[in-house]
């Protein structure tokens, strides 16, 4: 039994008032004794109860105060209450490994306000790894075995964080590349929906991707004709697919066929001032979707001239 709860009502509540607030060992036994009188009603008449009660939350605030003042004293409070806890935690997030046995709510709120705080729990539960993955993907790297729930929690939050995965299966890789499709860029020998899904998400991931089929190239530059840059010796069809999504992009194309301009220039006529020596057909196709494509074109002919009108014909 302690100590304290077997003094005098009236010495127990004179300790209670006189306590350094400091002394955190005695403010923890005055504590107990106060609420082992309360339950087990040594002091029952209304008058104890109600003194011991206001003396009790006189403790607690003495012992808040501390707290707040320095959150690591919680050190020396021994099974300190959920508020308190909540107090230090809420002041200094690494205080709770100081706590033994701190609440879930506590351990929430410390991942809640930074994921990466979950260094400071032993064995976390499978709810605060995700609230914590969820909060910052990057501090999986501090979670032993993570499930793949966790893992598609902080892949969701963050698609790069893949690379701190061992083995990740293919549905969280598709949650990576989903989430930012560069991050194919950290997966080994992704198979063709993991390329699909990436470069469907960002079209310039293809650089990323070792011998990509002619299917994920397509894709590729339908989302982002700029990757074509990335892509060696690419067929027909994948630079029809990148001039037709930005005409510009034939600038990265080398010796586009006359098709290939054409798509190029319809579908915008500046692009024409990437092409070398365009036929006049090209030309014209140039100047038709855009008059001031001429401005572009050395020496058009006659028939380019007045397809694009004498306002925009530069002598």
């Amino acid at each position: 039994m302690n100590f304290f709860a077997d003094l005098p009502f009236d010495i127990l509540v004179k300790i209670g008032d006189e306590v350094d607030p400091d002394d955190y060992f005695s403010l923890c036994l005055v504590s107990r004794a106060i609420n082992t009188c309360l339950t087990y009603g040594r002091y029952n008449t209304l008058y104890h109860k109600l003194n011991l009660k206001e003396k009790k939350k006189e403790i607690l605030q003495k012992q808040l105060k501390e707290i707040i003042s320095n959150p690591f004293h919680i050190h020396f409070i021994k099974n300190p209450t959920e508020k308190l806890q909540l107090a230090a935690v809420n002041r200094a997030a690494p205080a709770i490994q100081y706590i033994e046995n701190p609440t879930e709510k506590v351990k929430l709120a410390v991942v809640t306000r930074d994921g990466k705080n979950i260094q400071f729990i032993k064995n976390p539960s499978e709810e605060l790894q995700i609230k914590a993955v969820t909060q910052n993907g990057n501090v999986i790297f501090l979670i032993k075995n993570p499930s793949e729930k966790v893992q598609l929690a902080a892949v969701s939050q963050d698609g790069d964080v893949i690379q701190n995965i061992g083995n990740p299966s293919e549905n969280v890789q598709m949650a990576a590349v989903n989430q930012r499709g560069h991050s194919i860029e950290y997966i080994k020998n992704p198979s063709e929906n993991v390329q699909i899904a990436a470069v469907s998400r960002s079209g310039t991931a293809v650089q990323f991707i070792k011998n990509p089929s002619e299917k994920v190239q397509i894709l590729a530059v339908r989302q982002n004709g700029f990757a074509i840059k990335y892509i060696n010796n690419p067929s027909e069809k994948v630079k029809l697919a990148s001039a037709t999504e930005n005409g510009n992009n034939i600038a990265f194309i080398e010796n586009p066929s006359e098709e290939v301009q054409l798509a190029a220039v319809n579908q915008s006529g500046y692009s024409i001032r990437h092409i070398k020596t365009p036929s006049e057909k090209v030309q014209l196709a140039a100047v038709n979707r855009n008059k001031k494509a001429i401005l572009w074109i050395v020496n058009p002919s006659e028939k380019v001239r007045l397809a694009s009108g004498k306002k925009y014909f530069r002598k």
